[in-house]
């Protein structure tokens, strides 16, 4: 099948994104050491204590939890955290997504140009970044008091269900089989409104998720109504391809650690191969979104038909 030449199911794109994953293995990993390489050394030196840390692997029970210097360096790491995302999350972004383009235009994919391409338009990208921050705090701030109040609501029918229970035990009459019947009713219920909560928060997250594209190609100053149009129609299918690929990397990456835990405990060494292992499992999350913009494009906005027109134009 032919990239772009019609519009992709979840399926295909799953397909494609496996493809793009194998056949640019090689630049893909070289984008995630660069980008992502440098947080992860961070993240291991503030949270593990180098002098008790054993580097190999060695018969020794080490309980980082219990020293100062976890703490210490979560706290730093936190502060640090909304810097990193603010800042350079959206290069870590825009280089994934212009291998995606350049598979689509079907040119040739060289490291330098990617990573020159990801730094613009710098400014623009955290902008808009810390644009789409605001938006999912608000959103985050009323699901949250939206959760409370249907919390509020179980905990008080629950109170009174168990009051109206406790009624008929006195009346004589056997209210064990009622009170099951209940009980399964309202686990139901609470795995009802986490996933209803997951879900919405999943929609907000998609709908204005493709805001960054549209920025780093220039088509827009503030991408968060493009993102919303794009994706207009679209949301489970979006929301599938994200939901496979989150189940693929969580199974690989747990196989990773397990292996790696049993090999060398927790040693530094057992870390630091758990850590880069980890990090070619990146590439396979981040191509999708590349892949779903441009699909997008070809559903809502006949970028397949302008291709070919411009295709006929240059023969």
């Amino acid at each position: 099948m032919q990239l772009f030449s019609k519009p992709m199911g979840v399926g295909e794109i799953l397909d494609q994104s496996f493809q793009i994953y194998r056949k640019h293995f090689k630049v893909l990993m070289l984008l995630v050491l660069i980008l992502f390489g440098p947080f992860y050394f961070l993240q291991h030196l503030l949270l593990f204590n180098l002098s008790v840390v054993p580097i190999f692997n060695e018969d020794v029970v080490y309980t980082w939890m219990d020293d100062d210097i976890f703490f210490i360096g979560f706290i730093i790491l936190m502060l640090l955290l909304p810097v990193y995302l603010l800042a350079w999350l959206p290069v870590t972004i825009a280089a994934p997504l212009h291998v995606v383009h350049a598979v689509v235009e079907k040119r040739p994919i060289q490291l330098k140009e990617i990573l020159k391409k990801s730094f613009s338009p710098y400014w623009k990208m955290v902008g808009n970044t810390f644009l789409f921050g605001l938006v999912i705090m608000a959103i985050q701030f009323g699901m949250t008091l939206l959760t409370m109040l249907v919390v509020f609501v179980f905990m008080f029918l629950g109170v009174s269900l168990g009051a109206g229970f406790y009624d008929l035990d006195m009346m004589g009459f056997d209210s064990y089989g009622l009170g099951m019947i209940f009980t399964v009713i309202f686990i139901g219920l609470y795995y009802l409104l986490v996933f209803s909560v997951y879900v919405l928060y999943s929609f907000f997250m998609i709908r204005f998720g493709y805001f960054l594209p549209p920025v780093i190609f220039g088509e827009e100053r503030i991408g968060l109504g493009r993102s919303w149009r794009l994706t207009e129609g679209s949301f489970w299918r979006i929301f599938a391809v994200y939901l496979v690929i989150a189940l693929v990397c969580s199974v690989i990456i747990l196989g990773i650690y397990g292996v790696v835990l049993l090999l060398f405990q927790a040693s530094l060494l057992g870390q630091l191969i758990a850590t880069l292992l980890t990090m070619f499992v990146l590439p396979l999350a981040l191509i999708p979104y590349g892949l779903i913009y441009f699909d997008l494009r070809v559903r809502n906005e006949g970028v397949d038909l302008e291709r070919a027109m411009m295709t006929y134009e240059r023969n």
